[in-house]
Order: C-alpha cells, then sequence, then structure tokens
C-alpha cells in the first residue's frame, strides 16, 4: 500500500511541472494552425469554424495572462483541432464555390445572349428610339458587369464571382423580359355593346 502511495505521489509529482508551465509549444502550434486556416480563407469558406479557433485561441491567451495554465491547455487544444477543421473544410467549400461559380457564369452569359437578341429584334422593329436607346445601355452596364465577374474569379474570387454571375444574370434577364414587354403590340380596347332597342 505504502509503495502504491509512493508511486502516485510521484507521478504527480512529475506532471505537475507539465500543468505549472506555461504551455508555450500548444500556443505556437494554436497560432500556427490559425495562421494556416486562415491562408486557406477559412474566414470566407469554413466561417463558423475559422471564429470557433479564432474565439479559443483569444480566450486560451486571457487564461495564459492569468496563469491558469489548465484551462489554457483545453483551450489551445480547441483552438488547435477546430483551426485544422477550418482549414480542410474551407478546401472542400471553396471547390465547390468555384464550380458553381463556373456553372453560374455560362447561365449569365445565356442570359445575355438572350437579352442581345431580344434588343435586335426590338432594333430592328423600332430603329431605334429613347425607349431602345435606354436598354441598349442597361445591357452595356450588364456587360460591364459580368467581365468584373470575370476578373474576380480570374483573381481567385470565387464567391465574389458566383455572386456578381448571379446578378447579372438576374438583371439580363430582367432586360430581356423589359424588351420582350414593350415589343408586344398593345392589345386593341374593347367596344362596348351596342343597346338593343326595345320596341
Amino acid at each position: 500500500m505504502r509503495l502504491y502511495s509512493t508511486l502516485v505521489l510521484l507521478a504527480c509529482l512529475l506532471l505537475l511541472p507539465a500543468c505549472s508551465s506555461e504551455p508555450k509549444d500548444e500556443l505556437a502550434s494554436a497560432r500556427k494552425a490559425l495562421e494556416a486556416a486562415r491562408t486557406a480563407e477559412a474566414d470566407l469558406y469554413a466561417p463558423d469554424a475559422y471564429e470557433s479557433a479564432s474565439r479559443a485561441l483569444k480566450s486560451a491567451e486571457a487564461q495564459i495572462a492569468i496563469g491558469d495554465y489548465t484551462k489554457a491547455r483545453a483551450l489551445l487544444a480547441r483552438a488547435t483541432s477546430q483551426a485544422s477543421l477550418a482549414a480542410s473544410t474551407a478546401s472542400t467549400n471553396k471547390a465547390q464555390v468555384k464550380a458553381e461559380a463556373q456553372t453560374t457564369r455560362i447561365d449569365a452569359q445565356a442570359a445575355l445572349d438572350a437579352a442581345k437578341e431580344a434588343l435586335r429584334r426590338a432594333i430592328k422593329r423600332s430603329r431605334s428610339g429613347p425607349t431602345v436607346d435606354s436598354l441598349q445601355g442597361e445591357l452595356t452596364d450588364a456587360e460591364v458587369s459580368f467581365n468584373e465577374a470575370n476578373t474576380s474569379y480570374a483573381d481567385g474570387k470565387y464567391l465574389d464571382s458566383r455572386n456578381q454571375f448571379n446578378a447579372v444574370k438576374r438583371r439580363a434577364a430582367a432586360i430581356a423580359a423589359d424588351i420582350e414587354g414593350k415589343a408586344r403590340p398593345p392589345q386593341s380596347p374593347l367596344r362596348p355593346l351596342s343597346e338593343t332597342a326595345i320596341p
């Protein structure tokens, strides 16, 4: 029994320095993991996990400041784990958003082409005029936005480009609908029924 107690006491004494010393290595590892997540753009593509890691790291730093190294170690372990999760999730989500941006780009281009064709037919019918000129200006603006979306995509800003392509698609579709609506001939008003003479 005495030997067992001695061994337990010895184990506690051996573990005490590790628990009472400042967790410098763990802190460095957590910071490195969070930086890797930031480099992977986890703040954009895995914001929940990234924010969780960031909060855990800040809390750990606060615990270190007051000397509670036990809590700090637990928080640093969580920060490192969440940061690693954020980095891997960001990689997956970024690839998915990139694919969505590519698909949306095709849809936006198709919507622009449809609007251009509708405008071409409108010009052929009515030559020119304030309405046609206005719609031409709107379509030109949509094309400028499309080019800006292409630039965002080329720069690797896939979230921005996806949203921009979606906006162009909606705008081009609205322009085409507006053109088609204005191109329809006005309906003739209904003639009132003639009153029947009563003998």
